[in-house]
């Protein structure tokens, strides 16, 4: 298995760090796929140049290469600095288990039926254990007719509302929060000394995206016993849908989110995949993206001229360490936000339907003419909308 070099990052001025960090990346895949040491797939990875443990850290691939860092070239400085990183990365997932433990204790014991989703939640259902995902805020899946008790019995526990929402309507409170409730699906509740849950009445913004209700998913749930003897997830195949959908609306910003891909695909049945990948061309986008760091993911077929088209668009800047702003950096620790028009612009073209497609135009600056510009819609359904 030599040259494990992958084909991304290929526009005019990407890092070189990000570039290497995708082909670790892919490397790492690799073995776990055949099940062999990484020293076996590594002689055909170039020396980590420097930056490649910045690059890491903001692909947020630490806890995943550190374990192979002397296999992968770095110096013995460096492999034990990664391995520090990786403590402190793995020391705050367990804090993040322990609090999403503690969230979903309390919404059991107010009887509100809920789901853990991402972070910690996928990196246990898919195997790669719960505290390697890191930290960051837990995200809550509830019924929307759920969430005055549900924010109650949350409040009683310590976790607030944000300041900066505090002019927000109350839940159920009239016409004020049904308008919340229906262009929005999410409100993020602080606390002191956990880790913030952001509680979801939908996982998208858009009700059409996903092809799947919290009832269905609730219905194909797993039981993550690693974090918390309450605690459901997302089935196999609503796991990956909810991946592919959340990379997509992030532009495939990281590194990690093709590690997502692989491994959510991985759990699931082959041929289920593939008929995932049939309806919704959020997963057939994903597979397609994911692909060169994860070969066998082509597996599922190849993608349509559309996919492949925007797969390329992502391939030439993934890895990219560049910014738009240091706010950005600060706020969201992605390694690559496009512009605003970029940002606006891709969530219009990689739009799943047309309804989807039509929502984004209404809340953006982009032309209505993206929307009709080599539309998919016209050969292909997709099983959650218009």
């Amino acid at each position: 298995m030599s040259g494990v070099v992958v084909p991304v990052g290929t526009a005019p001025g990407v890092d070189e760090p990000g570039r290497w960090a995708a082909s670790a990346l892919a490397a790492v895949l690799a073995a776990e796929r055949a099940g062999i040491a990484v020293d076996a797939v590594a002689p055909g990875l170039a020396a980590p140049p420097r930056g490649s443990v910045i690059a890491l850290r903001r692909h947020r691939l630490t806890t995943v290469v550190a374990p192979h860092a002397d296999a992968l070239g770095f110096a013995p400085d460096v492999s034990a600095r990664l391995l520090e990183l990786q403590r402190a990365e793995v020391a705050g997932g367990l804090a993040n288990v322990v609090h999403a433990r503690a969230a979903s204790g309390v919404l059991a014991a107010a009887g509100v039926d809920h789901l853990i989703v991402k972070g910690v939640a996928l990196s246990s259902a898919v195997g790669r254990g719960a505290a390697v995902r890191g930290r960051g805020d837990i995200d809550t899946w509830v019924r929307p007719g759920d969430l005055d008790v549900a924010t109650e019995a949350l409040a009683a526990a310590g976790w607030t509302r944000r300041p900066d929402a505090a002019g927000l309507p109350a839940v159920g409170s009239g016409w004020r929060w049904r308008l919340v409730e229906r262009i929005g699906n999410e409100m993020a509740l602080d606390h002191p000394e956990r880790d913030t849950v952001d509680l979801h009445w939908r996982l998208t913004a858009d009700a059409h995206e996903l092809g799947f209700d919290f009832d269905e998913a609730l219905e194909g749930s797993v039981a993550l016993g690693e974090v918390g003897p309450t605690v459901r997830g997302l089935g196999p195949l609503h796991a990956l849908a909810h991946v592919a959908q959340h990379a997509r609306k992030e532009h495939y910003c990281i590194l990690r989110q093709c590690l997502d891909v692989s491994d959510a695909a991985g759990v699931c049945d082959s041929d289920d995949v593939a008929a995932l990948a049939g309806r919704d061309p959020n997963v057939a986008l994903a597979l397609a993206v994911a692909a060169p760091l994860a070969p066998w993911l082509g597996g599922f077929g190849a993608p349509g001229r559309r996919e492949a088209r925007l797969a390329a668009e992502v391939h030439a800047e993934l890895g990219s360490l560049r910014w738009t702003h240091a706010a950005t950096r600060a706020v969201s620790g992605a390694a690559r936000m496009p512009s605003r028009w970029g940002r606006e612009s891709w969530l219009v073209r990689s739009a799943p339907t047309r309804s989807v497609a039509l929502r984004h135009v209404a809340r953006s600056v982009v032309p209505l003419r993206l929307v009709v510009d080599d539309a998919p819609w016209r050969h292909r359904r997709h099983a959650g909308g218009a």
